[in-house]
């Protein structure tokens, strides 16, 4: 199991994602604050968002600009439990890739990364 470190220096993580039945199981989030405030961690935890976004690069010109680019977003939520003291968030949340098709072809492709 690997542990990632999100933060405000580091707040972004992407995985490419080599086949169409890719997915990552985000297993636990664990939250951690250098304030010193005991048992406030739901006005914390309301002020936190876990954004989970799949991309698909169609194209892009010679100056490596992007053209044009799919892209689905979704959150995923953290609930707190009022008696829980260390906000240990047990998610076991499955993050699969979808296929799409791009204007008219039929050719179904599948999405390129994925962004924590």
């Amino acid at each position: 199991m690997e542990q990632i470190k999100l933060n405000k220096e580091n707040p972004k993580i992407e995985f490419r994602l080599n086949a169409e039945d890719s997915s990552i199981l985000v297993k636990s989030v664990y939250a951690t604050s250098q304030i010193n405030a005991e048992n406030e961690w739901s006005d914390f935890i309301s002020k936190v968002i876990i954004t989970v976004e799949l991309k698909y690069l169609v194209y892009d010109d010679q100056q490596g600009r992007v053209i044009d680019e799919r892209s689905i977003k979704y959150p995923i939520h953290l609930f707190f439990e009022p008696h829980q003291v260390h906000p240990v968030f047990h998610l076991n949340k499955l993050i699969k890739n979808e296929t799409l098709t791009l204007g008219i072809h039929t050719a179904q492709k599948f999405y390129q990364t994925l962004s924590l």
